[in-house]
């Protein structure tokens, strides 16, 4: 085995090593960073829900809307489907749709 091969060896292992971290390593952190996107923006919107029952009206629509506005921006599919049917839903059904949307929630956070 000549010595210019295996040092040219280790120099590409090494270089392919390195690129292989990297990718990974950025991987990880979008990923993390999605986790907190999603969950600071569900729980925004969570608080939001039940501060403006005693906010007046017009005031309540508006912090709602904004809090929705950011869900829908990094939600997945299922949670913003959830949202319009809670929307579209009549008085009587709130409760179950409102469920329907904690569960849709958590199952895109935690898989």
């Amino acid at each position: 085995m000549d010595i210019a091969s295996l040092v040219g060896g280790l120099g590409v292992g090494s270089v392919l090593t390195l690129i292989l971290k990297e990718f990974f390593d950025s991987r990880k952190v979008r990923s993390k960073r999605i986790f907190e996107e999603k969950r600071d923006a569900y729980a925004a919107y969570l608080d939001i829900a039940m501060k403006s029952q005693a906010m007046p009206e017009k005031d309540a629509i508006w912090a709602r809307m904004a809090a929705m506005a950011r869900v829908r921006l990094c939600a997945s599919p299922e949670v913003v489907q959830r949202f319009n049917l809670l929307l579209a839903s009549p008085p009587s059904s709130y409760e179950k749709t409102f469920d329907d949307l904690i569960q849709a929630m958590r199952k895109d956070i935690w898989g």
